[in-house]
C-alpha cells in the first residue's frame, strides 16, 4: 500500500510539473472520465518511455475503445453514454496498478502506459479489465503494444546524437501498433455478437 501511495504521489507531481510548464490554465484531468487529458498523458508517457530506456526495462501501451457508443448515444442519448464512460473510467482506475498512467485518448478511447510490463503481463491486465467491464454490462475492445529496451536498444536511443523527436516517433509507433490490435479485437467482438445472435435465432 505504501509503495502504491508513493507511485500515485509521483505521478501527481509529474502532472503538476506539466501545469508549471504550460501555465496555470492547463487542465490535468478529463471531467467526463476522471482520467488524464490526452496532452497531459502524452507528456507523462514520454517521460515513462525515457525512464524505461534508462532502466533497460519493458514497457507496454494499452489502447481501449468502447464498443457501440454511437449506437447507445443515438438510442438512449448522450447523457447515458457519458455515464457509462464515467463508470468505465472508474473501473480502469480501480483495476489497473498505481504505476499505470491512464488517459482519455479520444471520445470513447482510453489509453494507458504500463511501466515494466511485457506483452504477456499486459494481456493479463487486458483480460482482467474486460472481465470486470463485462460484469457491468460494458463491452470494450483493446489492443496492446510492447517494447523491450535491451542493452543495445537502450544505448542507441539514449545516444546524445539522437534528436528528441525520436521519442515522439517511438511513442506514436507503439500507439499505432496497439490501435491495429484493437481493430482486430473489435472485429472479433462483432463476429462473436453476430454468432450469438445466430445461435439464439436457431434455438427459437
Amino acid at each position: 500500500m505504501k509503495n502504491n501511495f508513493i507511485v500515485r504521489v509521483f505521478n501527481f507531481l509529474k502532472a503538476i510539473s506539466f501545469v508549471f510548464k504550460h501555465g496555470s490554465d492547463a487542465v490535468l484531468y478529463d471531467k467526463g472520465t476522471g482520467l488524464l487529458m490526452r496532452n497531459v498523458w502524452r507528456v507523462m508517457a514520454l517521460h515513462a518511455l525515457k525512464l524505461a530506456a534508462r532502466e533497460k526495462a519493458y514497457m507496454s501501451v494499452l489502447l481501449a475503445d468502447m464498443n457501440d457508443l454511437k449506437k447507445l448515444n443515438d438510442t438512449r442519448g448522450h447523457l447515458a453514454g457519458d455515464a457509462l464512460l464515467r463508470l468505465a473510467g472508474g473501473i480502469f482506475q480501480k483495476t489497473m496498478r498505481a504505476s499505470d498512467i491512464i488517459g482519455r485518448y479520444g471520445g470513447d478511447e482510453f489509453i494507458a502506459i504500463l511501466p515494466k510490463t511485457d506483452y504477456q503481463r499486459a494481456m493479463i491486465i487486458v483480460q482482467k479489465l474486460k472481465k470486470i467491464l463485462q460484469e457491468h454490462s460494458l463491452s470494450w475492445s483493446m489492443g496492446v503494444a510492447s517494447i523491450n529496451f535491451d542493452e543495445e536498444h537502450s544505448r542507441a536511443i539514449l545516444s546524445p546524437a539522437q534528436d528528441d523527436k525520436v521519442w515522439d516517433v517511438l511513442l506514436d509507433n507503439l500507439i499505432a501498433d496497439a490501435d491495429a490490435q484493437l481493430y482486430q479485437d473489435k472485429i472479433i467482438s462483432k463476429q462473436s455478437i453476430q454468432n450469438s445472435k445466430q445461435i439464439l435465432i436457431t434455438e427459437i
